[in-house]
Parts: C-alpha cells; sequence; structure tokens
C-alpha cells in the first residue's frame, strides 16, 4: 500500500503590507502557507449561493458540477437548468463557478484590495465552489498558483 504524503504548511495571521512582503519573500513559488484571517470574506464576498446557482444557468459563465453517488464522482459542465439546481440532493456534490470576478464587482476589487502583490499578467480569475457536506473536488495538483479562501456564503 502506498504511504499518503499530507502537505505541510506554514502558518501566519493576518494580511497587511509586512505579511505580504514576508510571504513573497518566503513563500510564494516555494512553500505553502496558511494564512488565518487574511481577508475579511464577509466584506468581500457579498454573494449568495443564489447569485452561484444564477450564475451556473448563464451561457456566458463556465461552471462545473462535481456529484458523488454511491461512491462513484461524475462531473458535469453547465450551463445547467433551473431545475437541475434545485433538485440537487443535500450532500455530496460541489458547484463551482469560473470567472467570478467578471460578472460580480465586489469580488472583482478583490484583486486590488488584497492581492496587489500579484502582477496583472499573472492573474487568471476567481473561482468560487459551493459544496454541500460530502462534497469536493478530490485530490489534485494544479499547474498554476493557488490563493484559496474558505468561508461561508451568505443567505444559506
Amino acid at each position: 500500500m502506498r504511504e499518503r504524503i499530507f502537505p505541510i504548511s506554514c502558518e501566519i495571521s493576518g494580511w497587511s503590507k509586512d505579511v505580504q512582503a514576508h510571504f513573497l519573500a518566503h513563500y510564494w513559488q516555494k512553500a505553502p502557507v496558511l494564512v488565518r484571517s487574511a481577508v475579511p470574506v464577509e466584506y468581500v464576498l457579498k454573494i449568495t449561493k443564489n447569485d452561484l446557482f444564477d450564475l451556473s444557468l448563464s451561457d456566458d459563465v463556465e461552471s462545473k458540477l462535481v456529484q458523488r453517488v454511491d461512491g462513484i464522482v461524475t462531473k458535469s459542465y453547465g450551463p445547467f437548468t433551473r431545475r437541475a439546481i434545485s433538485s440537487l440532493p443535500n450532500k455530496d456534490w460541489t458547484l463551482l463557478i469560473q470567472e467570478v470576478d467578471r460578472h460580480i464587482p465586489s469580488v472583482s476589487d478583490m484583486w486590488d484590495i488584497y492581492f496587489d502583490l500579484v502582477p496583472n499578467w499573472r492573474r487568471d480569475d476567481v473561482m468560487i465552489s459551493y459544496a454541500k457536506p460530502g462534497g469536493g473536488i478530490g485530490a489534485h495538483i494544479d499547474d498554476y498558483d493557488v490563493f484559496l479562501l474558505q468561508g461561508r456564503c451568505s443567505g444559506i
């Protein structure tokens, strides 16, 4: 049996200009780090789950639904129908919405307010996921730098 390897990350708190300088010097493209209380998501992400669901219905928004049914993981691509979204079970699924920063101004503002240390040419997009208990996308490796913010959607 293969040994499971878990990443070890350092932990820092807050996200000031001094912390950003430390982050660039010691972690950027070098090592993972957990930054607690970095961004006040309740201020930045003034978004509800219904906002995300509505985006998933749109032709010009890239969306994915990852579901686990009887231990089998499936992935489907939007746009979805209102009926498909409203009939999802109470567990074991995640909805992922790409380019939310292009559709919701407060999410777009996050780049300049909190992540101006990243040059514009290095930025791609802000993806937001909404998961029910048991949801997730599974272990994977990304070929790009990721800032992962964890918060709660309002209106849940």
